[in-house]
């Protein structure tokens, strides 16, 4: 899961690079509601303003990682491999879709 703020300047997205799973979380880690990027100091954002993406697809990689593991033990061994990886990649992008509906539907006051 990545976070990140519009920048208002650009409207383009800022990422962040910390790590967390609530905007209380986050406040708590920046020490306060209110922050700056680095390279806008004069801009403050506020902690509600993060949102949360997916990181990265899983499922796609898990399906090479394990096919490619498979090759070891054969024709079968790549589809039970594939199979089996897929299922591990897709486990794990449920897993980052939930956790970034629950820091997007979190509030820090």
């Amino acid at each position: 899961m990545r976070l990140y703020v519009i920048d208002r300047l650009t409207n383009q997205k800022q990422y962040l690079s910390l790590i967390a799973n609530s905007r209380s979380e986050l406040a708590t880690q920046l020490n306060h509601i209110n922050f700056y990027l680095n390279e806008k100091p004069n801009i403050v954002y506020s902690v509600n303003e993060v949102m949360a993406e997916k990181d990265t697809h899983y499922s796609v990689p898990g399906a090479i990682v394990g096919g490619l593991l498979g090759l070891i033990i054969g024709p079968e061994g790549i589809i039970l491999g594939a199979a089996i990886g897929g299922a591990i990649g897709f486990s794990t992008d449920k897993n980052d879709e939930q956790k970034v509906a629950t820091f997007n539907s979190s509030w820090a006051s």
